[in-house]
């Protein structure tokens, strides 16, 4: 049985519409897509976030829907892009960030994350600190709690979400930020990334190694199936039922092979031993039959 295989297969009926019922009394996805919206330009209006370049219309009057869309969803949910669900942000260029600019941590010292605390999915991870004049520099790459960050260069696609009471700091150049607009669908749209955004990046690698994550243009204008919210809760659960059931015939199938390894060297030692089968009294001795293939041979009978 290939499990990662099935785990695939699980996140691909996920986000089909095909893992769990769809139940009609749900908030229908297009409701949803607003609160989205309205959220976005609650931010940028705060001066959270910078309105993009492209985009010179508030979020709820723009044409997102600029795509062919790859598969068939069901009626209550929207197909949206990446870029009108999150800010996204790349780290920081190389030059703007060197090893030369670390310093020792103290308490007028900023953390900058790196590409591990993704990867090892641990926020403490790390030693490298830049003063308070850097920070300000480069405070457009500050991240916050809630905040995904995603491994951009090697192993990409990694991704973990910031916990609470992290230390401040920014990101480095291996890493992005990923800012939902609407926190509460981040673990279906970590299942979504999960499921497709590392096959796209391969795509993209034209059979190359892969060795950085498909540039913004491309992540942003990709194509996102959004469920309604409370579909995507059930999603979630059904999915972690899934993967733990799964989790389950790995273990067992690596107590398989590690007994099956052991019952064939207990077998082989037992077979040396002679022990394996009963032995007959009529057999011809191992010693006359030794002459005959060496009659010069030695037969040992002392092994002190």
């Amino acid at each position: 049985m290939d499990t990662k295989k099935l785990r695939q297969k699980i996140l691909d009926l996920a986000i089909r519409g095909k893992l769990v019922p769809q139940d009609p009394t749900d908030e229908p996805a297009s409701v949803l897509l607003q609160r989205i919206r309205a959220e976005k330009e609650r931010l940028i209006a705060e001066g959270k976030i910078k309105r993009p370049k492209k985009s010179k219309t508030p979020s709820s009057e723009s044409n997102y829907q600029q795509f062919e869309p790859p598969f068939e969803i069901p009626a209550s949910w929207q197909w949206v892009t990446l870029d009108d669900l999150a800010f996204y942000k790349k780290g920081p260029f190389g030059s703007s960030l060197t090893k030369s600019m670390f310093v020792p941590k103290d308490k007028n010292t900023y953390k900058v994350y790196e590409q591990k605390n993704a990867i090892q999915k641990d926020a403490t991870l790390g030693n490298y600190y830049i003063t308070f004049e850097k920070f300000e520099e480069l405070r457009g790459f500050e991240v916050f709690e809630k905040d995904i960050i995603v491994s951009c260069a090697g192993t990409i696609g990694e991704t973990f979400v910031l916990p609470p009471n992290i230390e401040n700091g920014i990101i480095n150049q291996a890493l992005m930020i990923v800012r939902l607009y609407l926190p509460e669908i981040k673990r279906y749209y970590l299942d979504y990334f999960d499921s497709v955004l590392k096959q796209t990046a391969a795509k993209d690698g034209k059979g190359t190694a892969i060795k950085n994550i498909p540039p913004f243009e491309v992540l942003k204008a990709y194509p996102f199936p959004l469920p309604p919210l409370k579909e995507q809760f059930r999603i979630a659960n059904a999915i972690d039922t899934y993967f733990g059931l799964l989790e389950k015939v790995e273990q067992s199938k690596t107590k398989i092979i590690k007994y099956v390894s052991s019952v064939k060297s207990k077998i082989l030692e037992l077979a040396m031993q002679g022990k394996l089968v009963p032995q007959d009294p009529t057999d011809e001795p191992a010693a006359e039959m030794l002459k005959r293939i060496n009659p010069n041979a030695k037969i040992l009978t002392d092994f002190q």
